[in-house]
């Protein structure tokens, strides 16, 4: 069994190295070369491998398998308007590569899984809250591969989306890059993890890296590219680099407000301190329906306690 498992690693490393001789030789795209050298130390690097362990150990949180999680607590501002305008999910298999609502959820498992890994336990509500309060996916979605280093990222529209959700293949030839690269990365991921492990993980990357090209031409208002192609990859490639927790850490201090405050009812007097993550605007009302105001400090209510 040894030996034959060693010979399917040595194989596939054959086909891999071929295979990239091939795209080396077809294609002249900018980043491609940055991004043969990032496959070829997939193994060395040891990324892969720690994503793929994270993978095989992550537990939803609690709160959710429980149904004590309501989704619109943790929903990002993105997802709220990708829901509105992304088509919703068919049956139907596109031929034309186009993004449903459910093409663009593949995003936030990620995402999860990422600061899964970087945050060395598992993740419960207060973990989720902090990683969506970052807004770290509009960074994936609008800077790419520069998701760490922008100080701007533009507001998410409507007509993202319209783009996002007609786009299709700039022609056949980019579609067999995108394919290739597929096939070299899926036998790197044989070296490194073998045959026989989880390959619904592979199939989710294919989603993930598919998800971040159509983003990255809908961004440019066009179809898929060569260039895309690589910005995708090169994101995927990023991210299983980066230490997420600690960037989401610096990028809620950024957006955290210089104050919180309260919120207190004009009904029942009930008050709520506000974590650094909300807004006044998050609540409209208290659970007794009454009227909430907000107050940058509640002294006053327990002058006559």
């Amino acid at each position: 069994m040894a030996t034959l498992e060693k010979r399917l690693h040595s194989s596939s490393r054959n086909i891999a190295e071929r295979s990239i001789e091939e795209v080396i030789f077809e294609y002249e795209v900018d980043g491609l070369d940055a991004l043969i050298f990032e496959l070829k130390n997939l193994k060395n690097s040891g990324c892969y491998e720690k994503l793929f362990n994270a993978y095989k150990t992550w537990e939803e949180p609690s709160e959710r398998l429980n149904g004590e999680l309501l989704e619109e607590e943790l929903e990002s501002r993105l997802l709220n308007l990708a829901y509105d305008t992304l088509d919703p999910p068919s049956s139907r298999i596109s031929r034309s590569g186009t993004i449903d609502f459910f093409g663009f959820c593949w995003l936030y498992p990620f995402l999860e899984l990422f600061y899964f890994r970087d945050i060395g336990r598992k993740l419960y509500s207060y973990d989720l809250k902090v990683l969506y309060s970052s807004r770290i996916d509009e960074r994936i979605i609008f800077a790419f591969d520069k998701f760490d280093e922008v100080s701007y990222i533009p507001e998410p529209t409507d007509n993202f989306f319209f783009n996002l959700k007609n786009v299709g293949w700039d022609g056949r030839k980019t579609k067999q890059l995108f394919e290739k690269l597929k096939k070299i990365r899926h036998f790197m991921r044989y070296e490194i993890v073998g045959y026989l492990e989880d390959i619904t993980f592979q199939d989710n990357e294919d989603a993930f890296i598919f998800l971040i090209a159509c983003c990255s031409a809908a961004y440019h208002g066009g179809n898929i590219d060569d260039h895309d192609v690589v910005r995708a990859y090169m994101t995927y490639f990023k991210l299983m680099k980066t230490d997420i927790s600690h960037l989401v850490d610096n990028l809620n201090v950024d957006n955290k407000p210089q104050e919180t405050g309260y919120l207190v009812c004009e009904r029942c007097h009930g008050y709520y301190k506000l974590d650094p993550w909300e807004s006044p605007e998050d609540f409209s009302s208290c659970h007794c329906q009454g009227k909430l105001n907000y107050y940058d400090d509640i002294d006053w209510l327990f002058e006559d306690i």
